[in-house]
């Protein structure tokens, strides 16, 4: 369902993983999917979206770090009080 004619992404998580966008006043979580391409993984108010993203972003956080890896910085994920480092 579409929500606006703009249909704008403002931020890209670790490794290209997810965006987070706004289309005409509702947040939406994409996750990339194998093979190329987004699917729609949250979409609604901020609060609702937002608790989407920066539960799949801190997961994907964790796998970094089980590997013994450095995930990047998620400016996104520290701004909602999600775990930094």
């Amino acid at each position: 369902m579409s929500y606006g004619d703009r249909f704008r992404v403002s931020h890209t998580s670790c490794c290209a993983q997810y965006e987070w966008a706004c289309e005409g006043g509702h947040f939406l979580v994409l996750r990339a999917k194998p093979g190329g391409g987004y699917e729609e993984t949250g979409r609604g108010p901020y609060r609702k979206a937002i608790e989407v993203y920066v539960a799949l972003a801190e997961r994907h956080r964790a796998e970094h770090l089980d590997r013994g890896e450095a995930p990047e910085p998620d400016r996104l994920l520290w701004a909602e009080g999600g775990r930094r480092g």
